[in-house]
């Protein structure tokens, strides 16, 4: 999808046809203006160059072993309507994580905070007020 979105002529249409990869469909029916915007704020200053090497330093990065040694309580929260990361990966986070709490968000991508505030905070909230 971001290889297409580079051949594009157009920054916006560039931004526009990479939408999918991050927000859910459902979000983007209703809001796919304020995506764009939003990513538009956001890479304003990224340059193409920048996010080639984002992707590949990402689809490097492999924390798998190391997870059971995080001693902190976590809350992994994942958007179970992420459209390139299945549900299955935030579960397998989770599990990996000793002392985490799964919560999956129904109709919500990759940006739980952006798609779903309210619901985002509150789970943020529910999970520092219990005590350890």
């Amino acid at each position: 999808l971001f290889n297409e979105a580079l051949k594009l002529e157009s920054k916006v249409e560039r931004w526009r046809h990479s939408l999918p990869a991050t927000f859910s469909a459902e979000y983007l029916r209703e809001h796919e203006d304020l995506a764009l915007e939003l990513e538009l704020k956001g890479f304003r200053y990224t340059t193409e160059e920048t996010l080639r090497w984002h992707r590949r330093a990402v689809s490097k990065f492999d924390a798998y072993d190391r997870l059971p040694s995080i001693s902190a309580r976590c809350l992994v929260i994942h958007g179970a309507a992420h459209p390139s990361m299945p549900l299955q990966n935030g579960e397998i986070l989770a599990g990996r994580i000793t002392s985490s709490e799964f919560v999956a968000l129904e109709g919500v991508g990759h940006l739980p905070a952006v798609e779903q505030p309210f619901e985002t905070a509150d789970r943020i909230r529910r999970f520092a007020r219990r005590s350890p």
